[in-house]
């Protein structure tokens, strides 16, 4: 990873990023998810997104794994999943706690939907649990297709989508 003054986009590409990356996100979901998700979800989302899964994903090169990067350091991530009939998801976008509040969450959505439209998707969903994250997500021009009350882990789930190519969406 290469080492700039302030925070930049960065798809992985390597093994190396895929553990850097796989450290974060298992942190982050501790630091960051503990409030909303109860100890058995984080337990589940550890295992499903283990190093294997961020190996792989990095390797195949369709879906979207990038991150902010600071001084050779990640300190926000966005997870995509590969496009399937057009139509691409971003599973978790994370920025670490001392850095929220500057823009980076939005770079990393902003730079997920024109990776995904250059890859030929047409389309991007994501699920998001707290009203404060649709309400972040929307800002990023996404809009409410639906919400599903008591759904993954008895939590109410927002699903959000935007339609690539619209004016100013990427």
């Amino acid at each position: 990873m290469t080492d700039l003054q302030s925070p930049h986009y960065q798809e992985l590409a390597s093994a190396s990023e895929a553990v850097q990356a796989d450290d974060f996100f298992c942190r982050m979901l501790t630091e960051q998810f503990s409030s909303t998700f109860s100890a058995d979800a984080i337990q589940a989302y550890r295992e499903k997104y283990d190093r294997a899964l961020f190996e792989q994903r990095v390797a195949a090169h369709d879906a979207v794994i990038a991150a902010m990067i600071l001084d050779q350091q990640v300190i926000g991530l966005v997870i995509g999943g590969a496009p399937n009939g057009g139509v691409a998801s971003l599973d978790w976008v994370v920025v670490a706690p001392g850095h929220q509040g500057q823009g980076l969450g939005q770079q990393l959505v902003a730079g997920a939907l024109t990776s995904y439209r250059n890859r030929g998707a047409h389309k991007v969903v994501l699920y998001t649990e707290t009203e404060s994250a649709r309400q972040f997500y929307e800002r990023c021009g996404m809009t409410c297709e639906g919400v599903h009350p008591q759904h993954w882990w008895g939590l109410t789930h927002y699903c959000m989508g935007v339609v690539l190519g619209q004016a100013g969406l990427e």
